[in-house]
């Protein structure tokens, strides 16, 4: 790793100075005091990052600093902490003893803004933060490995008009890495992979399954055409000039995940937007050759500009080219793979070569006030600032270890592994109503949930989910209730085909075909092993919507998985148990973390191992953690 670890403490040096030092005694003193300072520094949040030039402590013995050597530096630590500056706030004196990050994502945007400005080599905290022979390298290095917190910093960089700016000097290579990086650790399966969605600029009626009937179809079209003008206006900085294909994507996806977060997991998102994508990219190089042809006819009448104006030729890989020409053999056409270069493309060089400007030099970055899409977002959420919320129902977080299991969204350890497109934050909300009752909606929690799913106030919950028109239940969902010995039963009207098990949830539930009811019945039935299958009466169903069938579908099973968790016969007051417990949440850009009253934890909850650190959830584009005191929360 060519860049500071960002994760718990490190020094980069030590050096103890002293009369008649043994210098293995001292080191080793040295590093058991070390050992011995407290990881955070009251006051400052777990996501801060502190940066400390330099921390002396002078003792006058031995004993001394071995007995309160590591109060005097966690009392030294506390009062540089104090004191930081904080680089995003403004420029930093020159004689900043530490200086102070909100979080990653604030650290990765001041990275990207001192970087915009010719900066970065008069920080001193950068060249702690990425030691090493190249500034350009270890920066490029931490924005690729640290790419969950990609987007929060692309929102923050665009509050201060600096997005564009930055991704503009990436080259396509660097885009592609950072923006396969951020895919990969949230966990947005659909777009993995340039291009692997959506054919090569499909129209909108490509995009529609051909077996939907022609109301069904232009309902699907009309959607799909909203979906476009909503990613459209959301995302201004994705079509600014001047950007090559990469880049666009990394400015799409980052923002995406902060502005529409409840959107960018679907498969509308991922077929409508590279061809948005493509759309603008190509749209900007018509646009610029034919500018250039204008100036150079222009040019062709008057001699006296001809001299002064460098003649542009595109090449077929998208580049641009000084000089009146044909394409040169070795060029390639790179359209297919996404990765051409715009014709304003800026000349990409290295850190280590741009000029070092003065602070005193540059114009002060202006505080502009947050743009028409940020509301969509709490500040709070975006800035670095912490949210606290009292809440009477803490225990929906438990929920999510239960998500994990079930494989419903995939965990850090296979981040792309496709789960549900529904907003895990709207999966929580639609959970709490369910298994714990309307009450919740009158609670704290309730609009914090809406908040970092995206909901506007008054919008629908789900409303960005399309579910699945059938169910079929996986086999090793049914293993907790392999003991019991109640009948399956089974129902059939002209449209659907539906299996419930004795405990109360579907077992499937799909659309009718051309097959008798028996036969079809059969076959569906051939993946389950149960003994007694009866025949419910045979009535026609209500019209329900198809996100109230699938609602109708998980949640009932979900409770009685919780209840069987718990040791509960019934499932209503497991989900009571559960779910209705006070909590204290804290709540920032990269973490939520839950604190509890150990004394008010039933143990069943900890025995069932629903109380376990779910950690970081690539769905949800948060670190979750639970902490547990003696007092009440």
């Amino acid at each position: 790793m060519s860049y500071t670890n960002l994760t718990g403490t490190s020094i980069r040096y030590a050096s103890v100075r002293g009369a008649n030092l043994d210098g293995i005694a001292a080191r080793r003193n040295t590093e058991r005091l070390l050992a011995q300072m407290h990881e955070a520094v009251p006051g400052m949040s777990e996501s801060a990052v502190l940066c400390v030039r330099e921390l002396s402590v002078h003792v006058r013995s031995r004993a001394r600093y071995m007995q309160s050597g590591s109060s005097v530096m966690d009392a030294e630590m506390e009062r540089l902490a104090r004191n930081a500056a904080r680089p995003a706030l403004g420029p930093v004196p020159a004689n900043a003893e530490a200086v102070v990050f909100a979080d990653k994502a604030e650290l990765l945007s001041c990275l990207a803004r001192d970087y915009v400005h010719h900066l970065l080599l008069q920080g001193w905290w950068w060249r702690v933060l990425l030691p090493g022979p190249s500034l350009a390298v270890a920066a490029m290095q931490m924005w690729v490995e640290e790419a969950a917190h990609v987007p929060a910093a692309l929102a923050r960089l665009a509050r201060t008009r600096d997005a564009v700016a930055f991704v503009r000097k990436l080259g396509d290579d660097e885009a592609s890495a950072v923006a396969q990086a951020m895919v990969h650790a949230h966990g947005l399966a659909l777009l993995a992979e340039d291009g692997a969605v959506t054919p090569f600029l499909q129209s909108q009626s490509q995009l529609i399954s051909p077996s939907l009937s022609n109301s069904h179809h232009v309902d699907a079209l009309t959607a799909l055409q909203q979906r476009e003008r909503d990613i459209r206006d959301a995302l201004p900085e994705a079509w600014a000039p001047g950007l090559s294909m990469p880049q666009r994507r990394l400015l799409a996806l980052g923002l995406s995940l902060v502005r529409m977060p409840g959107l960018v997991r679907g498969s509308a998102y991922a077929q409508v937007l590279p061809v948005l994508l493509k759309q603008a990219h190509f749209s900007m190089s018509r646009a610029v050759i034919e500018v250039r042809e204008f100036a150079l006819g222009e040019s062709l009448q008057d001699p006296s500009l001809s001299a002064s104006l460098p003649a542009v030729v595109p090449s077929p890989a998208g580049g641009s080219r000084s000089g009146i020409g044909l394409a040169k053999p070795g060029d390639t056409n790179k359209f297919d793979t996404g990765h051409a270069k715009n014709l304003l493309t800026d000349e990409k060089i290295s850190l280590l070569e741009l000029p070092v400007a003065k602070r005193d030099d540059v114009e002060p970055i202006k505080n502009t006030s947050p743009d028409k899409y940020a509301s969509e977002v709490s500040a709070s959420l975006l800035v670095g600032n912490t949210q606290v919320v009292e809440t009477e129902f803490g225990g929906v977080f438990f929920l999510c270890n239960a998500a994990l299991a079930l494989d419903l969204y995939a965990d850090f350890t296979r981040p792309l592994d496709h789960g549900l497109e529904l907003s895990f934050w709207d999966f929580l909300a639609l959970a709490a109503v369910d298994l714990g009752g309307p009450a919740v909606r009158r609670d704290p929690l309730w609009p914090l949930l809406a908040e970092l799913a995206g909901r506007k106030p008054g919008k629908r919950l789900g409303a960005d989910f399309v579910p699945p028109n059938e169910w079929r239940m996986p086999t090793d969902w049914l293993l907790p209730f392999a003991s019991d010995v109640g009948d399956w039963q089974w129902e059939a009207d002209i449209t659907r085909l539906r299996v419930h098990h004795s405990a109360g949830f579907v077992v499937f539930d799909v659309l009718r075909n051309e097959m008798a009811v028996k036969a079809q019945l059969q076959l569906e039935m051939a993946p389950y092993a149960v003994p007694v299958l009866t025949q419910l009466a045979i009535i026609q169903c209500k019209q329900i919507t198809a996100f109230a069938r699938w609602r109708g579908w998980l949640m009932p099973y979900l409770g009685r998985r919780v209840a069987r968790a718990l040791g509960e016969v019934h499932w209503r007051r497991a989900c009571r148990q559960l779910l209705n417990l006070p909590g204290r949440i804290e709540c920032d850009a990269e973490r939520l973390a839950v604190y509890f009253s150990l004394e008010q934890l039933p143990i069943a909850v900890r025995i069932a191992g629903l109380d376990r650190d779910p950690g970081w959830i690539p769905a949800a584009g948060r670190e979750v953690r639970f902490y547990f005191g003696c007092d009440d929360a």
